[in-house]
């Protein structure tokens, strides 16, 4: 079995990985949403339904969420699941005092109970939770490093795709690779 590494991270490949609307989102904005069998070609990818109905709120998403689930078989879409502890924990993070999204919530309580890694970029929703219930949680920039890290993508082409994510108006945290390298080398 290889196990590589992702950000500090093992991967396994028996690694099950949930995503979210936002990854989704972002590699289709940046032209890469079909290299997710090329990223990850041995781990098991999920999109719960829940944000199947997030993604197909966007036009311009609805037919690329379609096709990612049930023509070109990328990703596997999963019902959220009627689990009494999944439930009680969706609840809670949706709820007023929380007030966290619908898709997010769902990915973070399904990863919790399930023991499985959460891609999403939602740091700041998301990154506490992670840490407190030990998720793995893979954002847009861990993945970036990974194609650097694997030879899938060079550095001109995590250039290329961090500054199309950012002339369409995503945030990401770093303007290149490089600077990227050098805030993590810093930190």
């Amino acid at each position: 079995m290889t196990i590589q590494t992702i950000s500090n991270v093992l991967i396994n490949p028996n690694e099950i990985f949930v995503f979210d609307t936002d990854i989704i989102s972002q590699l289709y904005l940046g032209e890469k949403l079909g290299e997710i069998p090329i990223l990850f070609p041995k781990n098991k990818k999920i999109v719960l339904d829940v944000v199947v109905q997030e993604l197909r709120k966007h036009s311009n998403l609805k037919i690329v969420i379609d096709n990612l689930i049930h023509t070109w078989r990328y990703i596997e879409e999963v019902p959220f699941p009627i689990n009494f502890e999944i439930q009680k924990e969706y609840a809670h993070l949706t709820s007023p005092l929380i007030d966290r999204g619908k898709g997010e919530s769902a990915c973070m309580a399904y990863c919790k109970y399930n023991k499985y890694t959460l891609a999403s970029s939602n740091l700041k929703d998301v990154g506490q939770y992670c840490r407190m219930h030990n998720i793995k949680n893979i954002a847009i920039m861990d993945l970036i490093e990974y194609a650097y890290e694997i030879g899938i993508w060079d550095e001109s082409n995590c250039n290329e795709f961090i500054s199309k994510l950012i002339s369409k108006g995503e945030r990401i945290p770093c303007q290149s690779l490089g600077e990227y390298f050098a805030k993590k080398k810093a930190a």
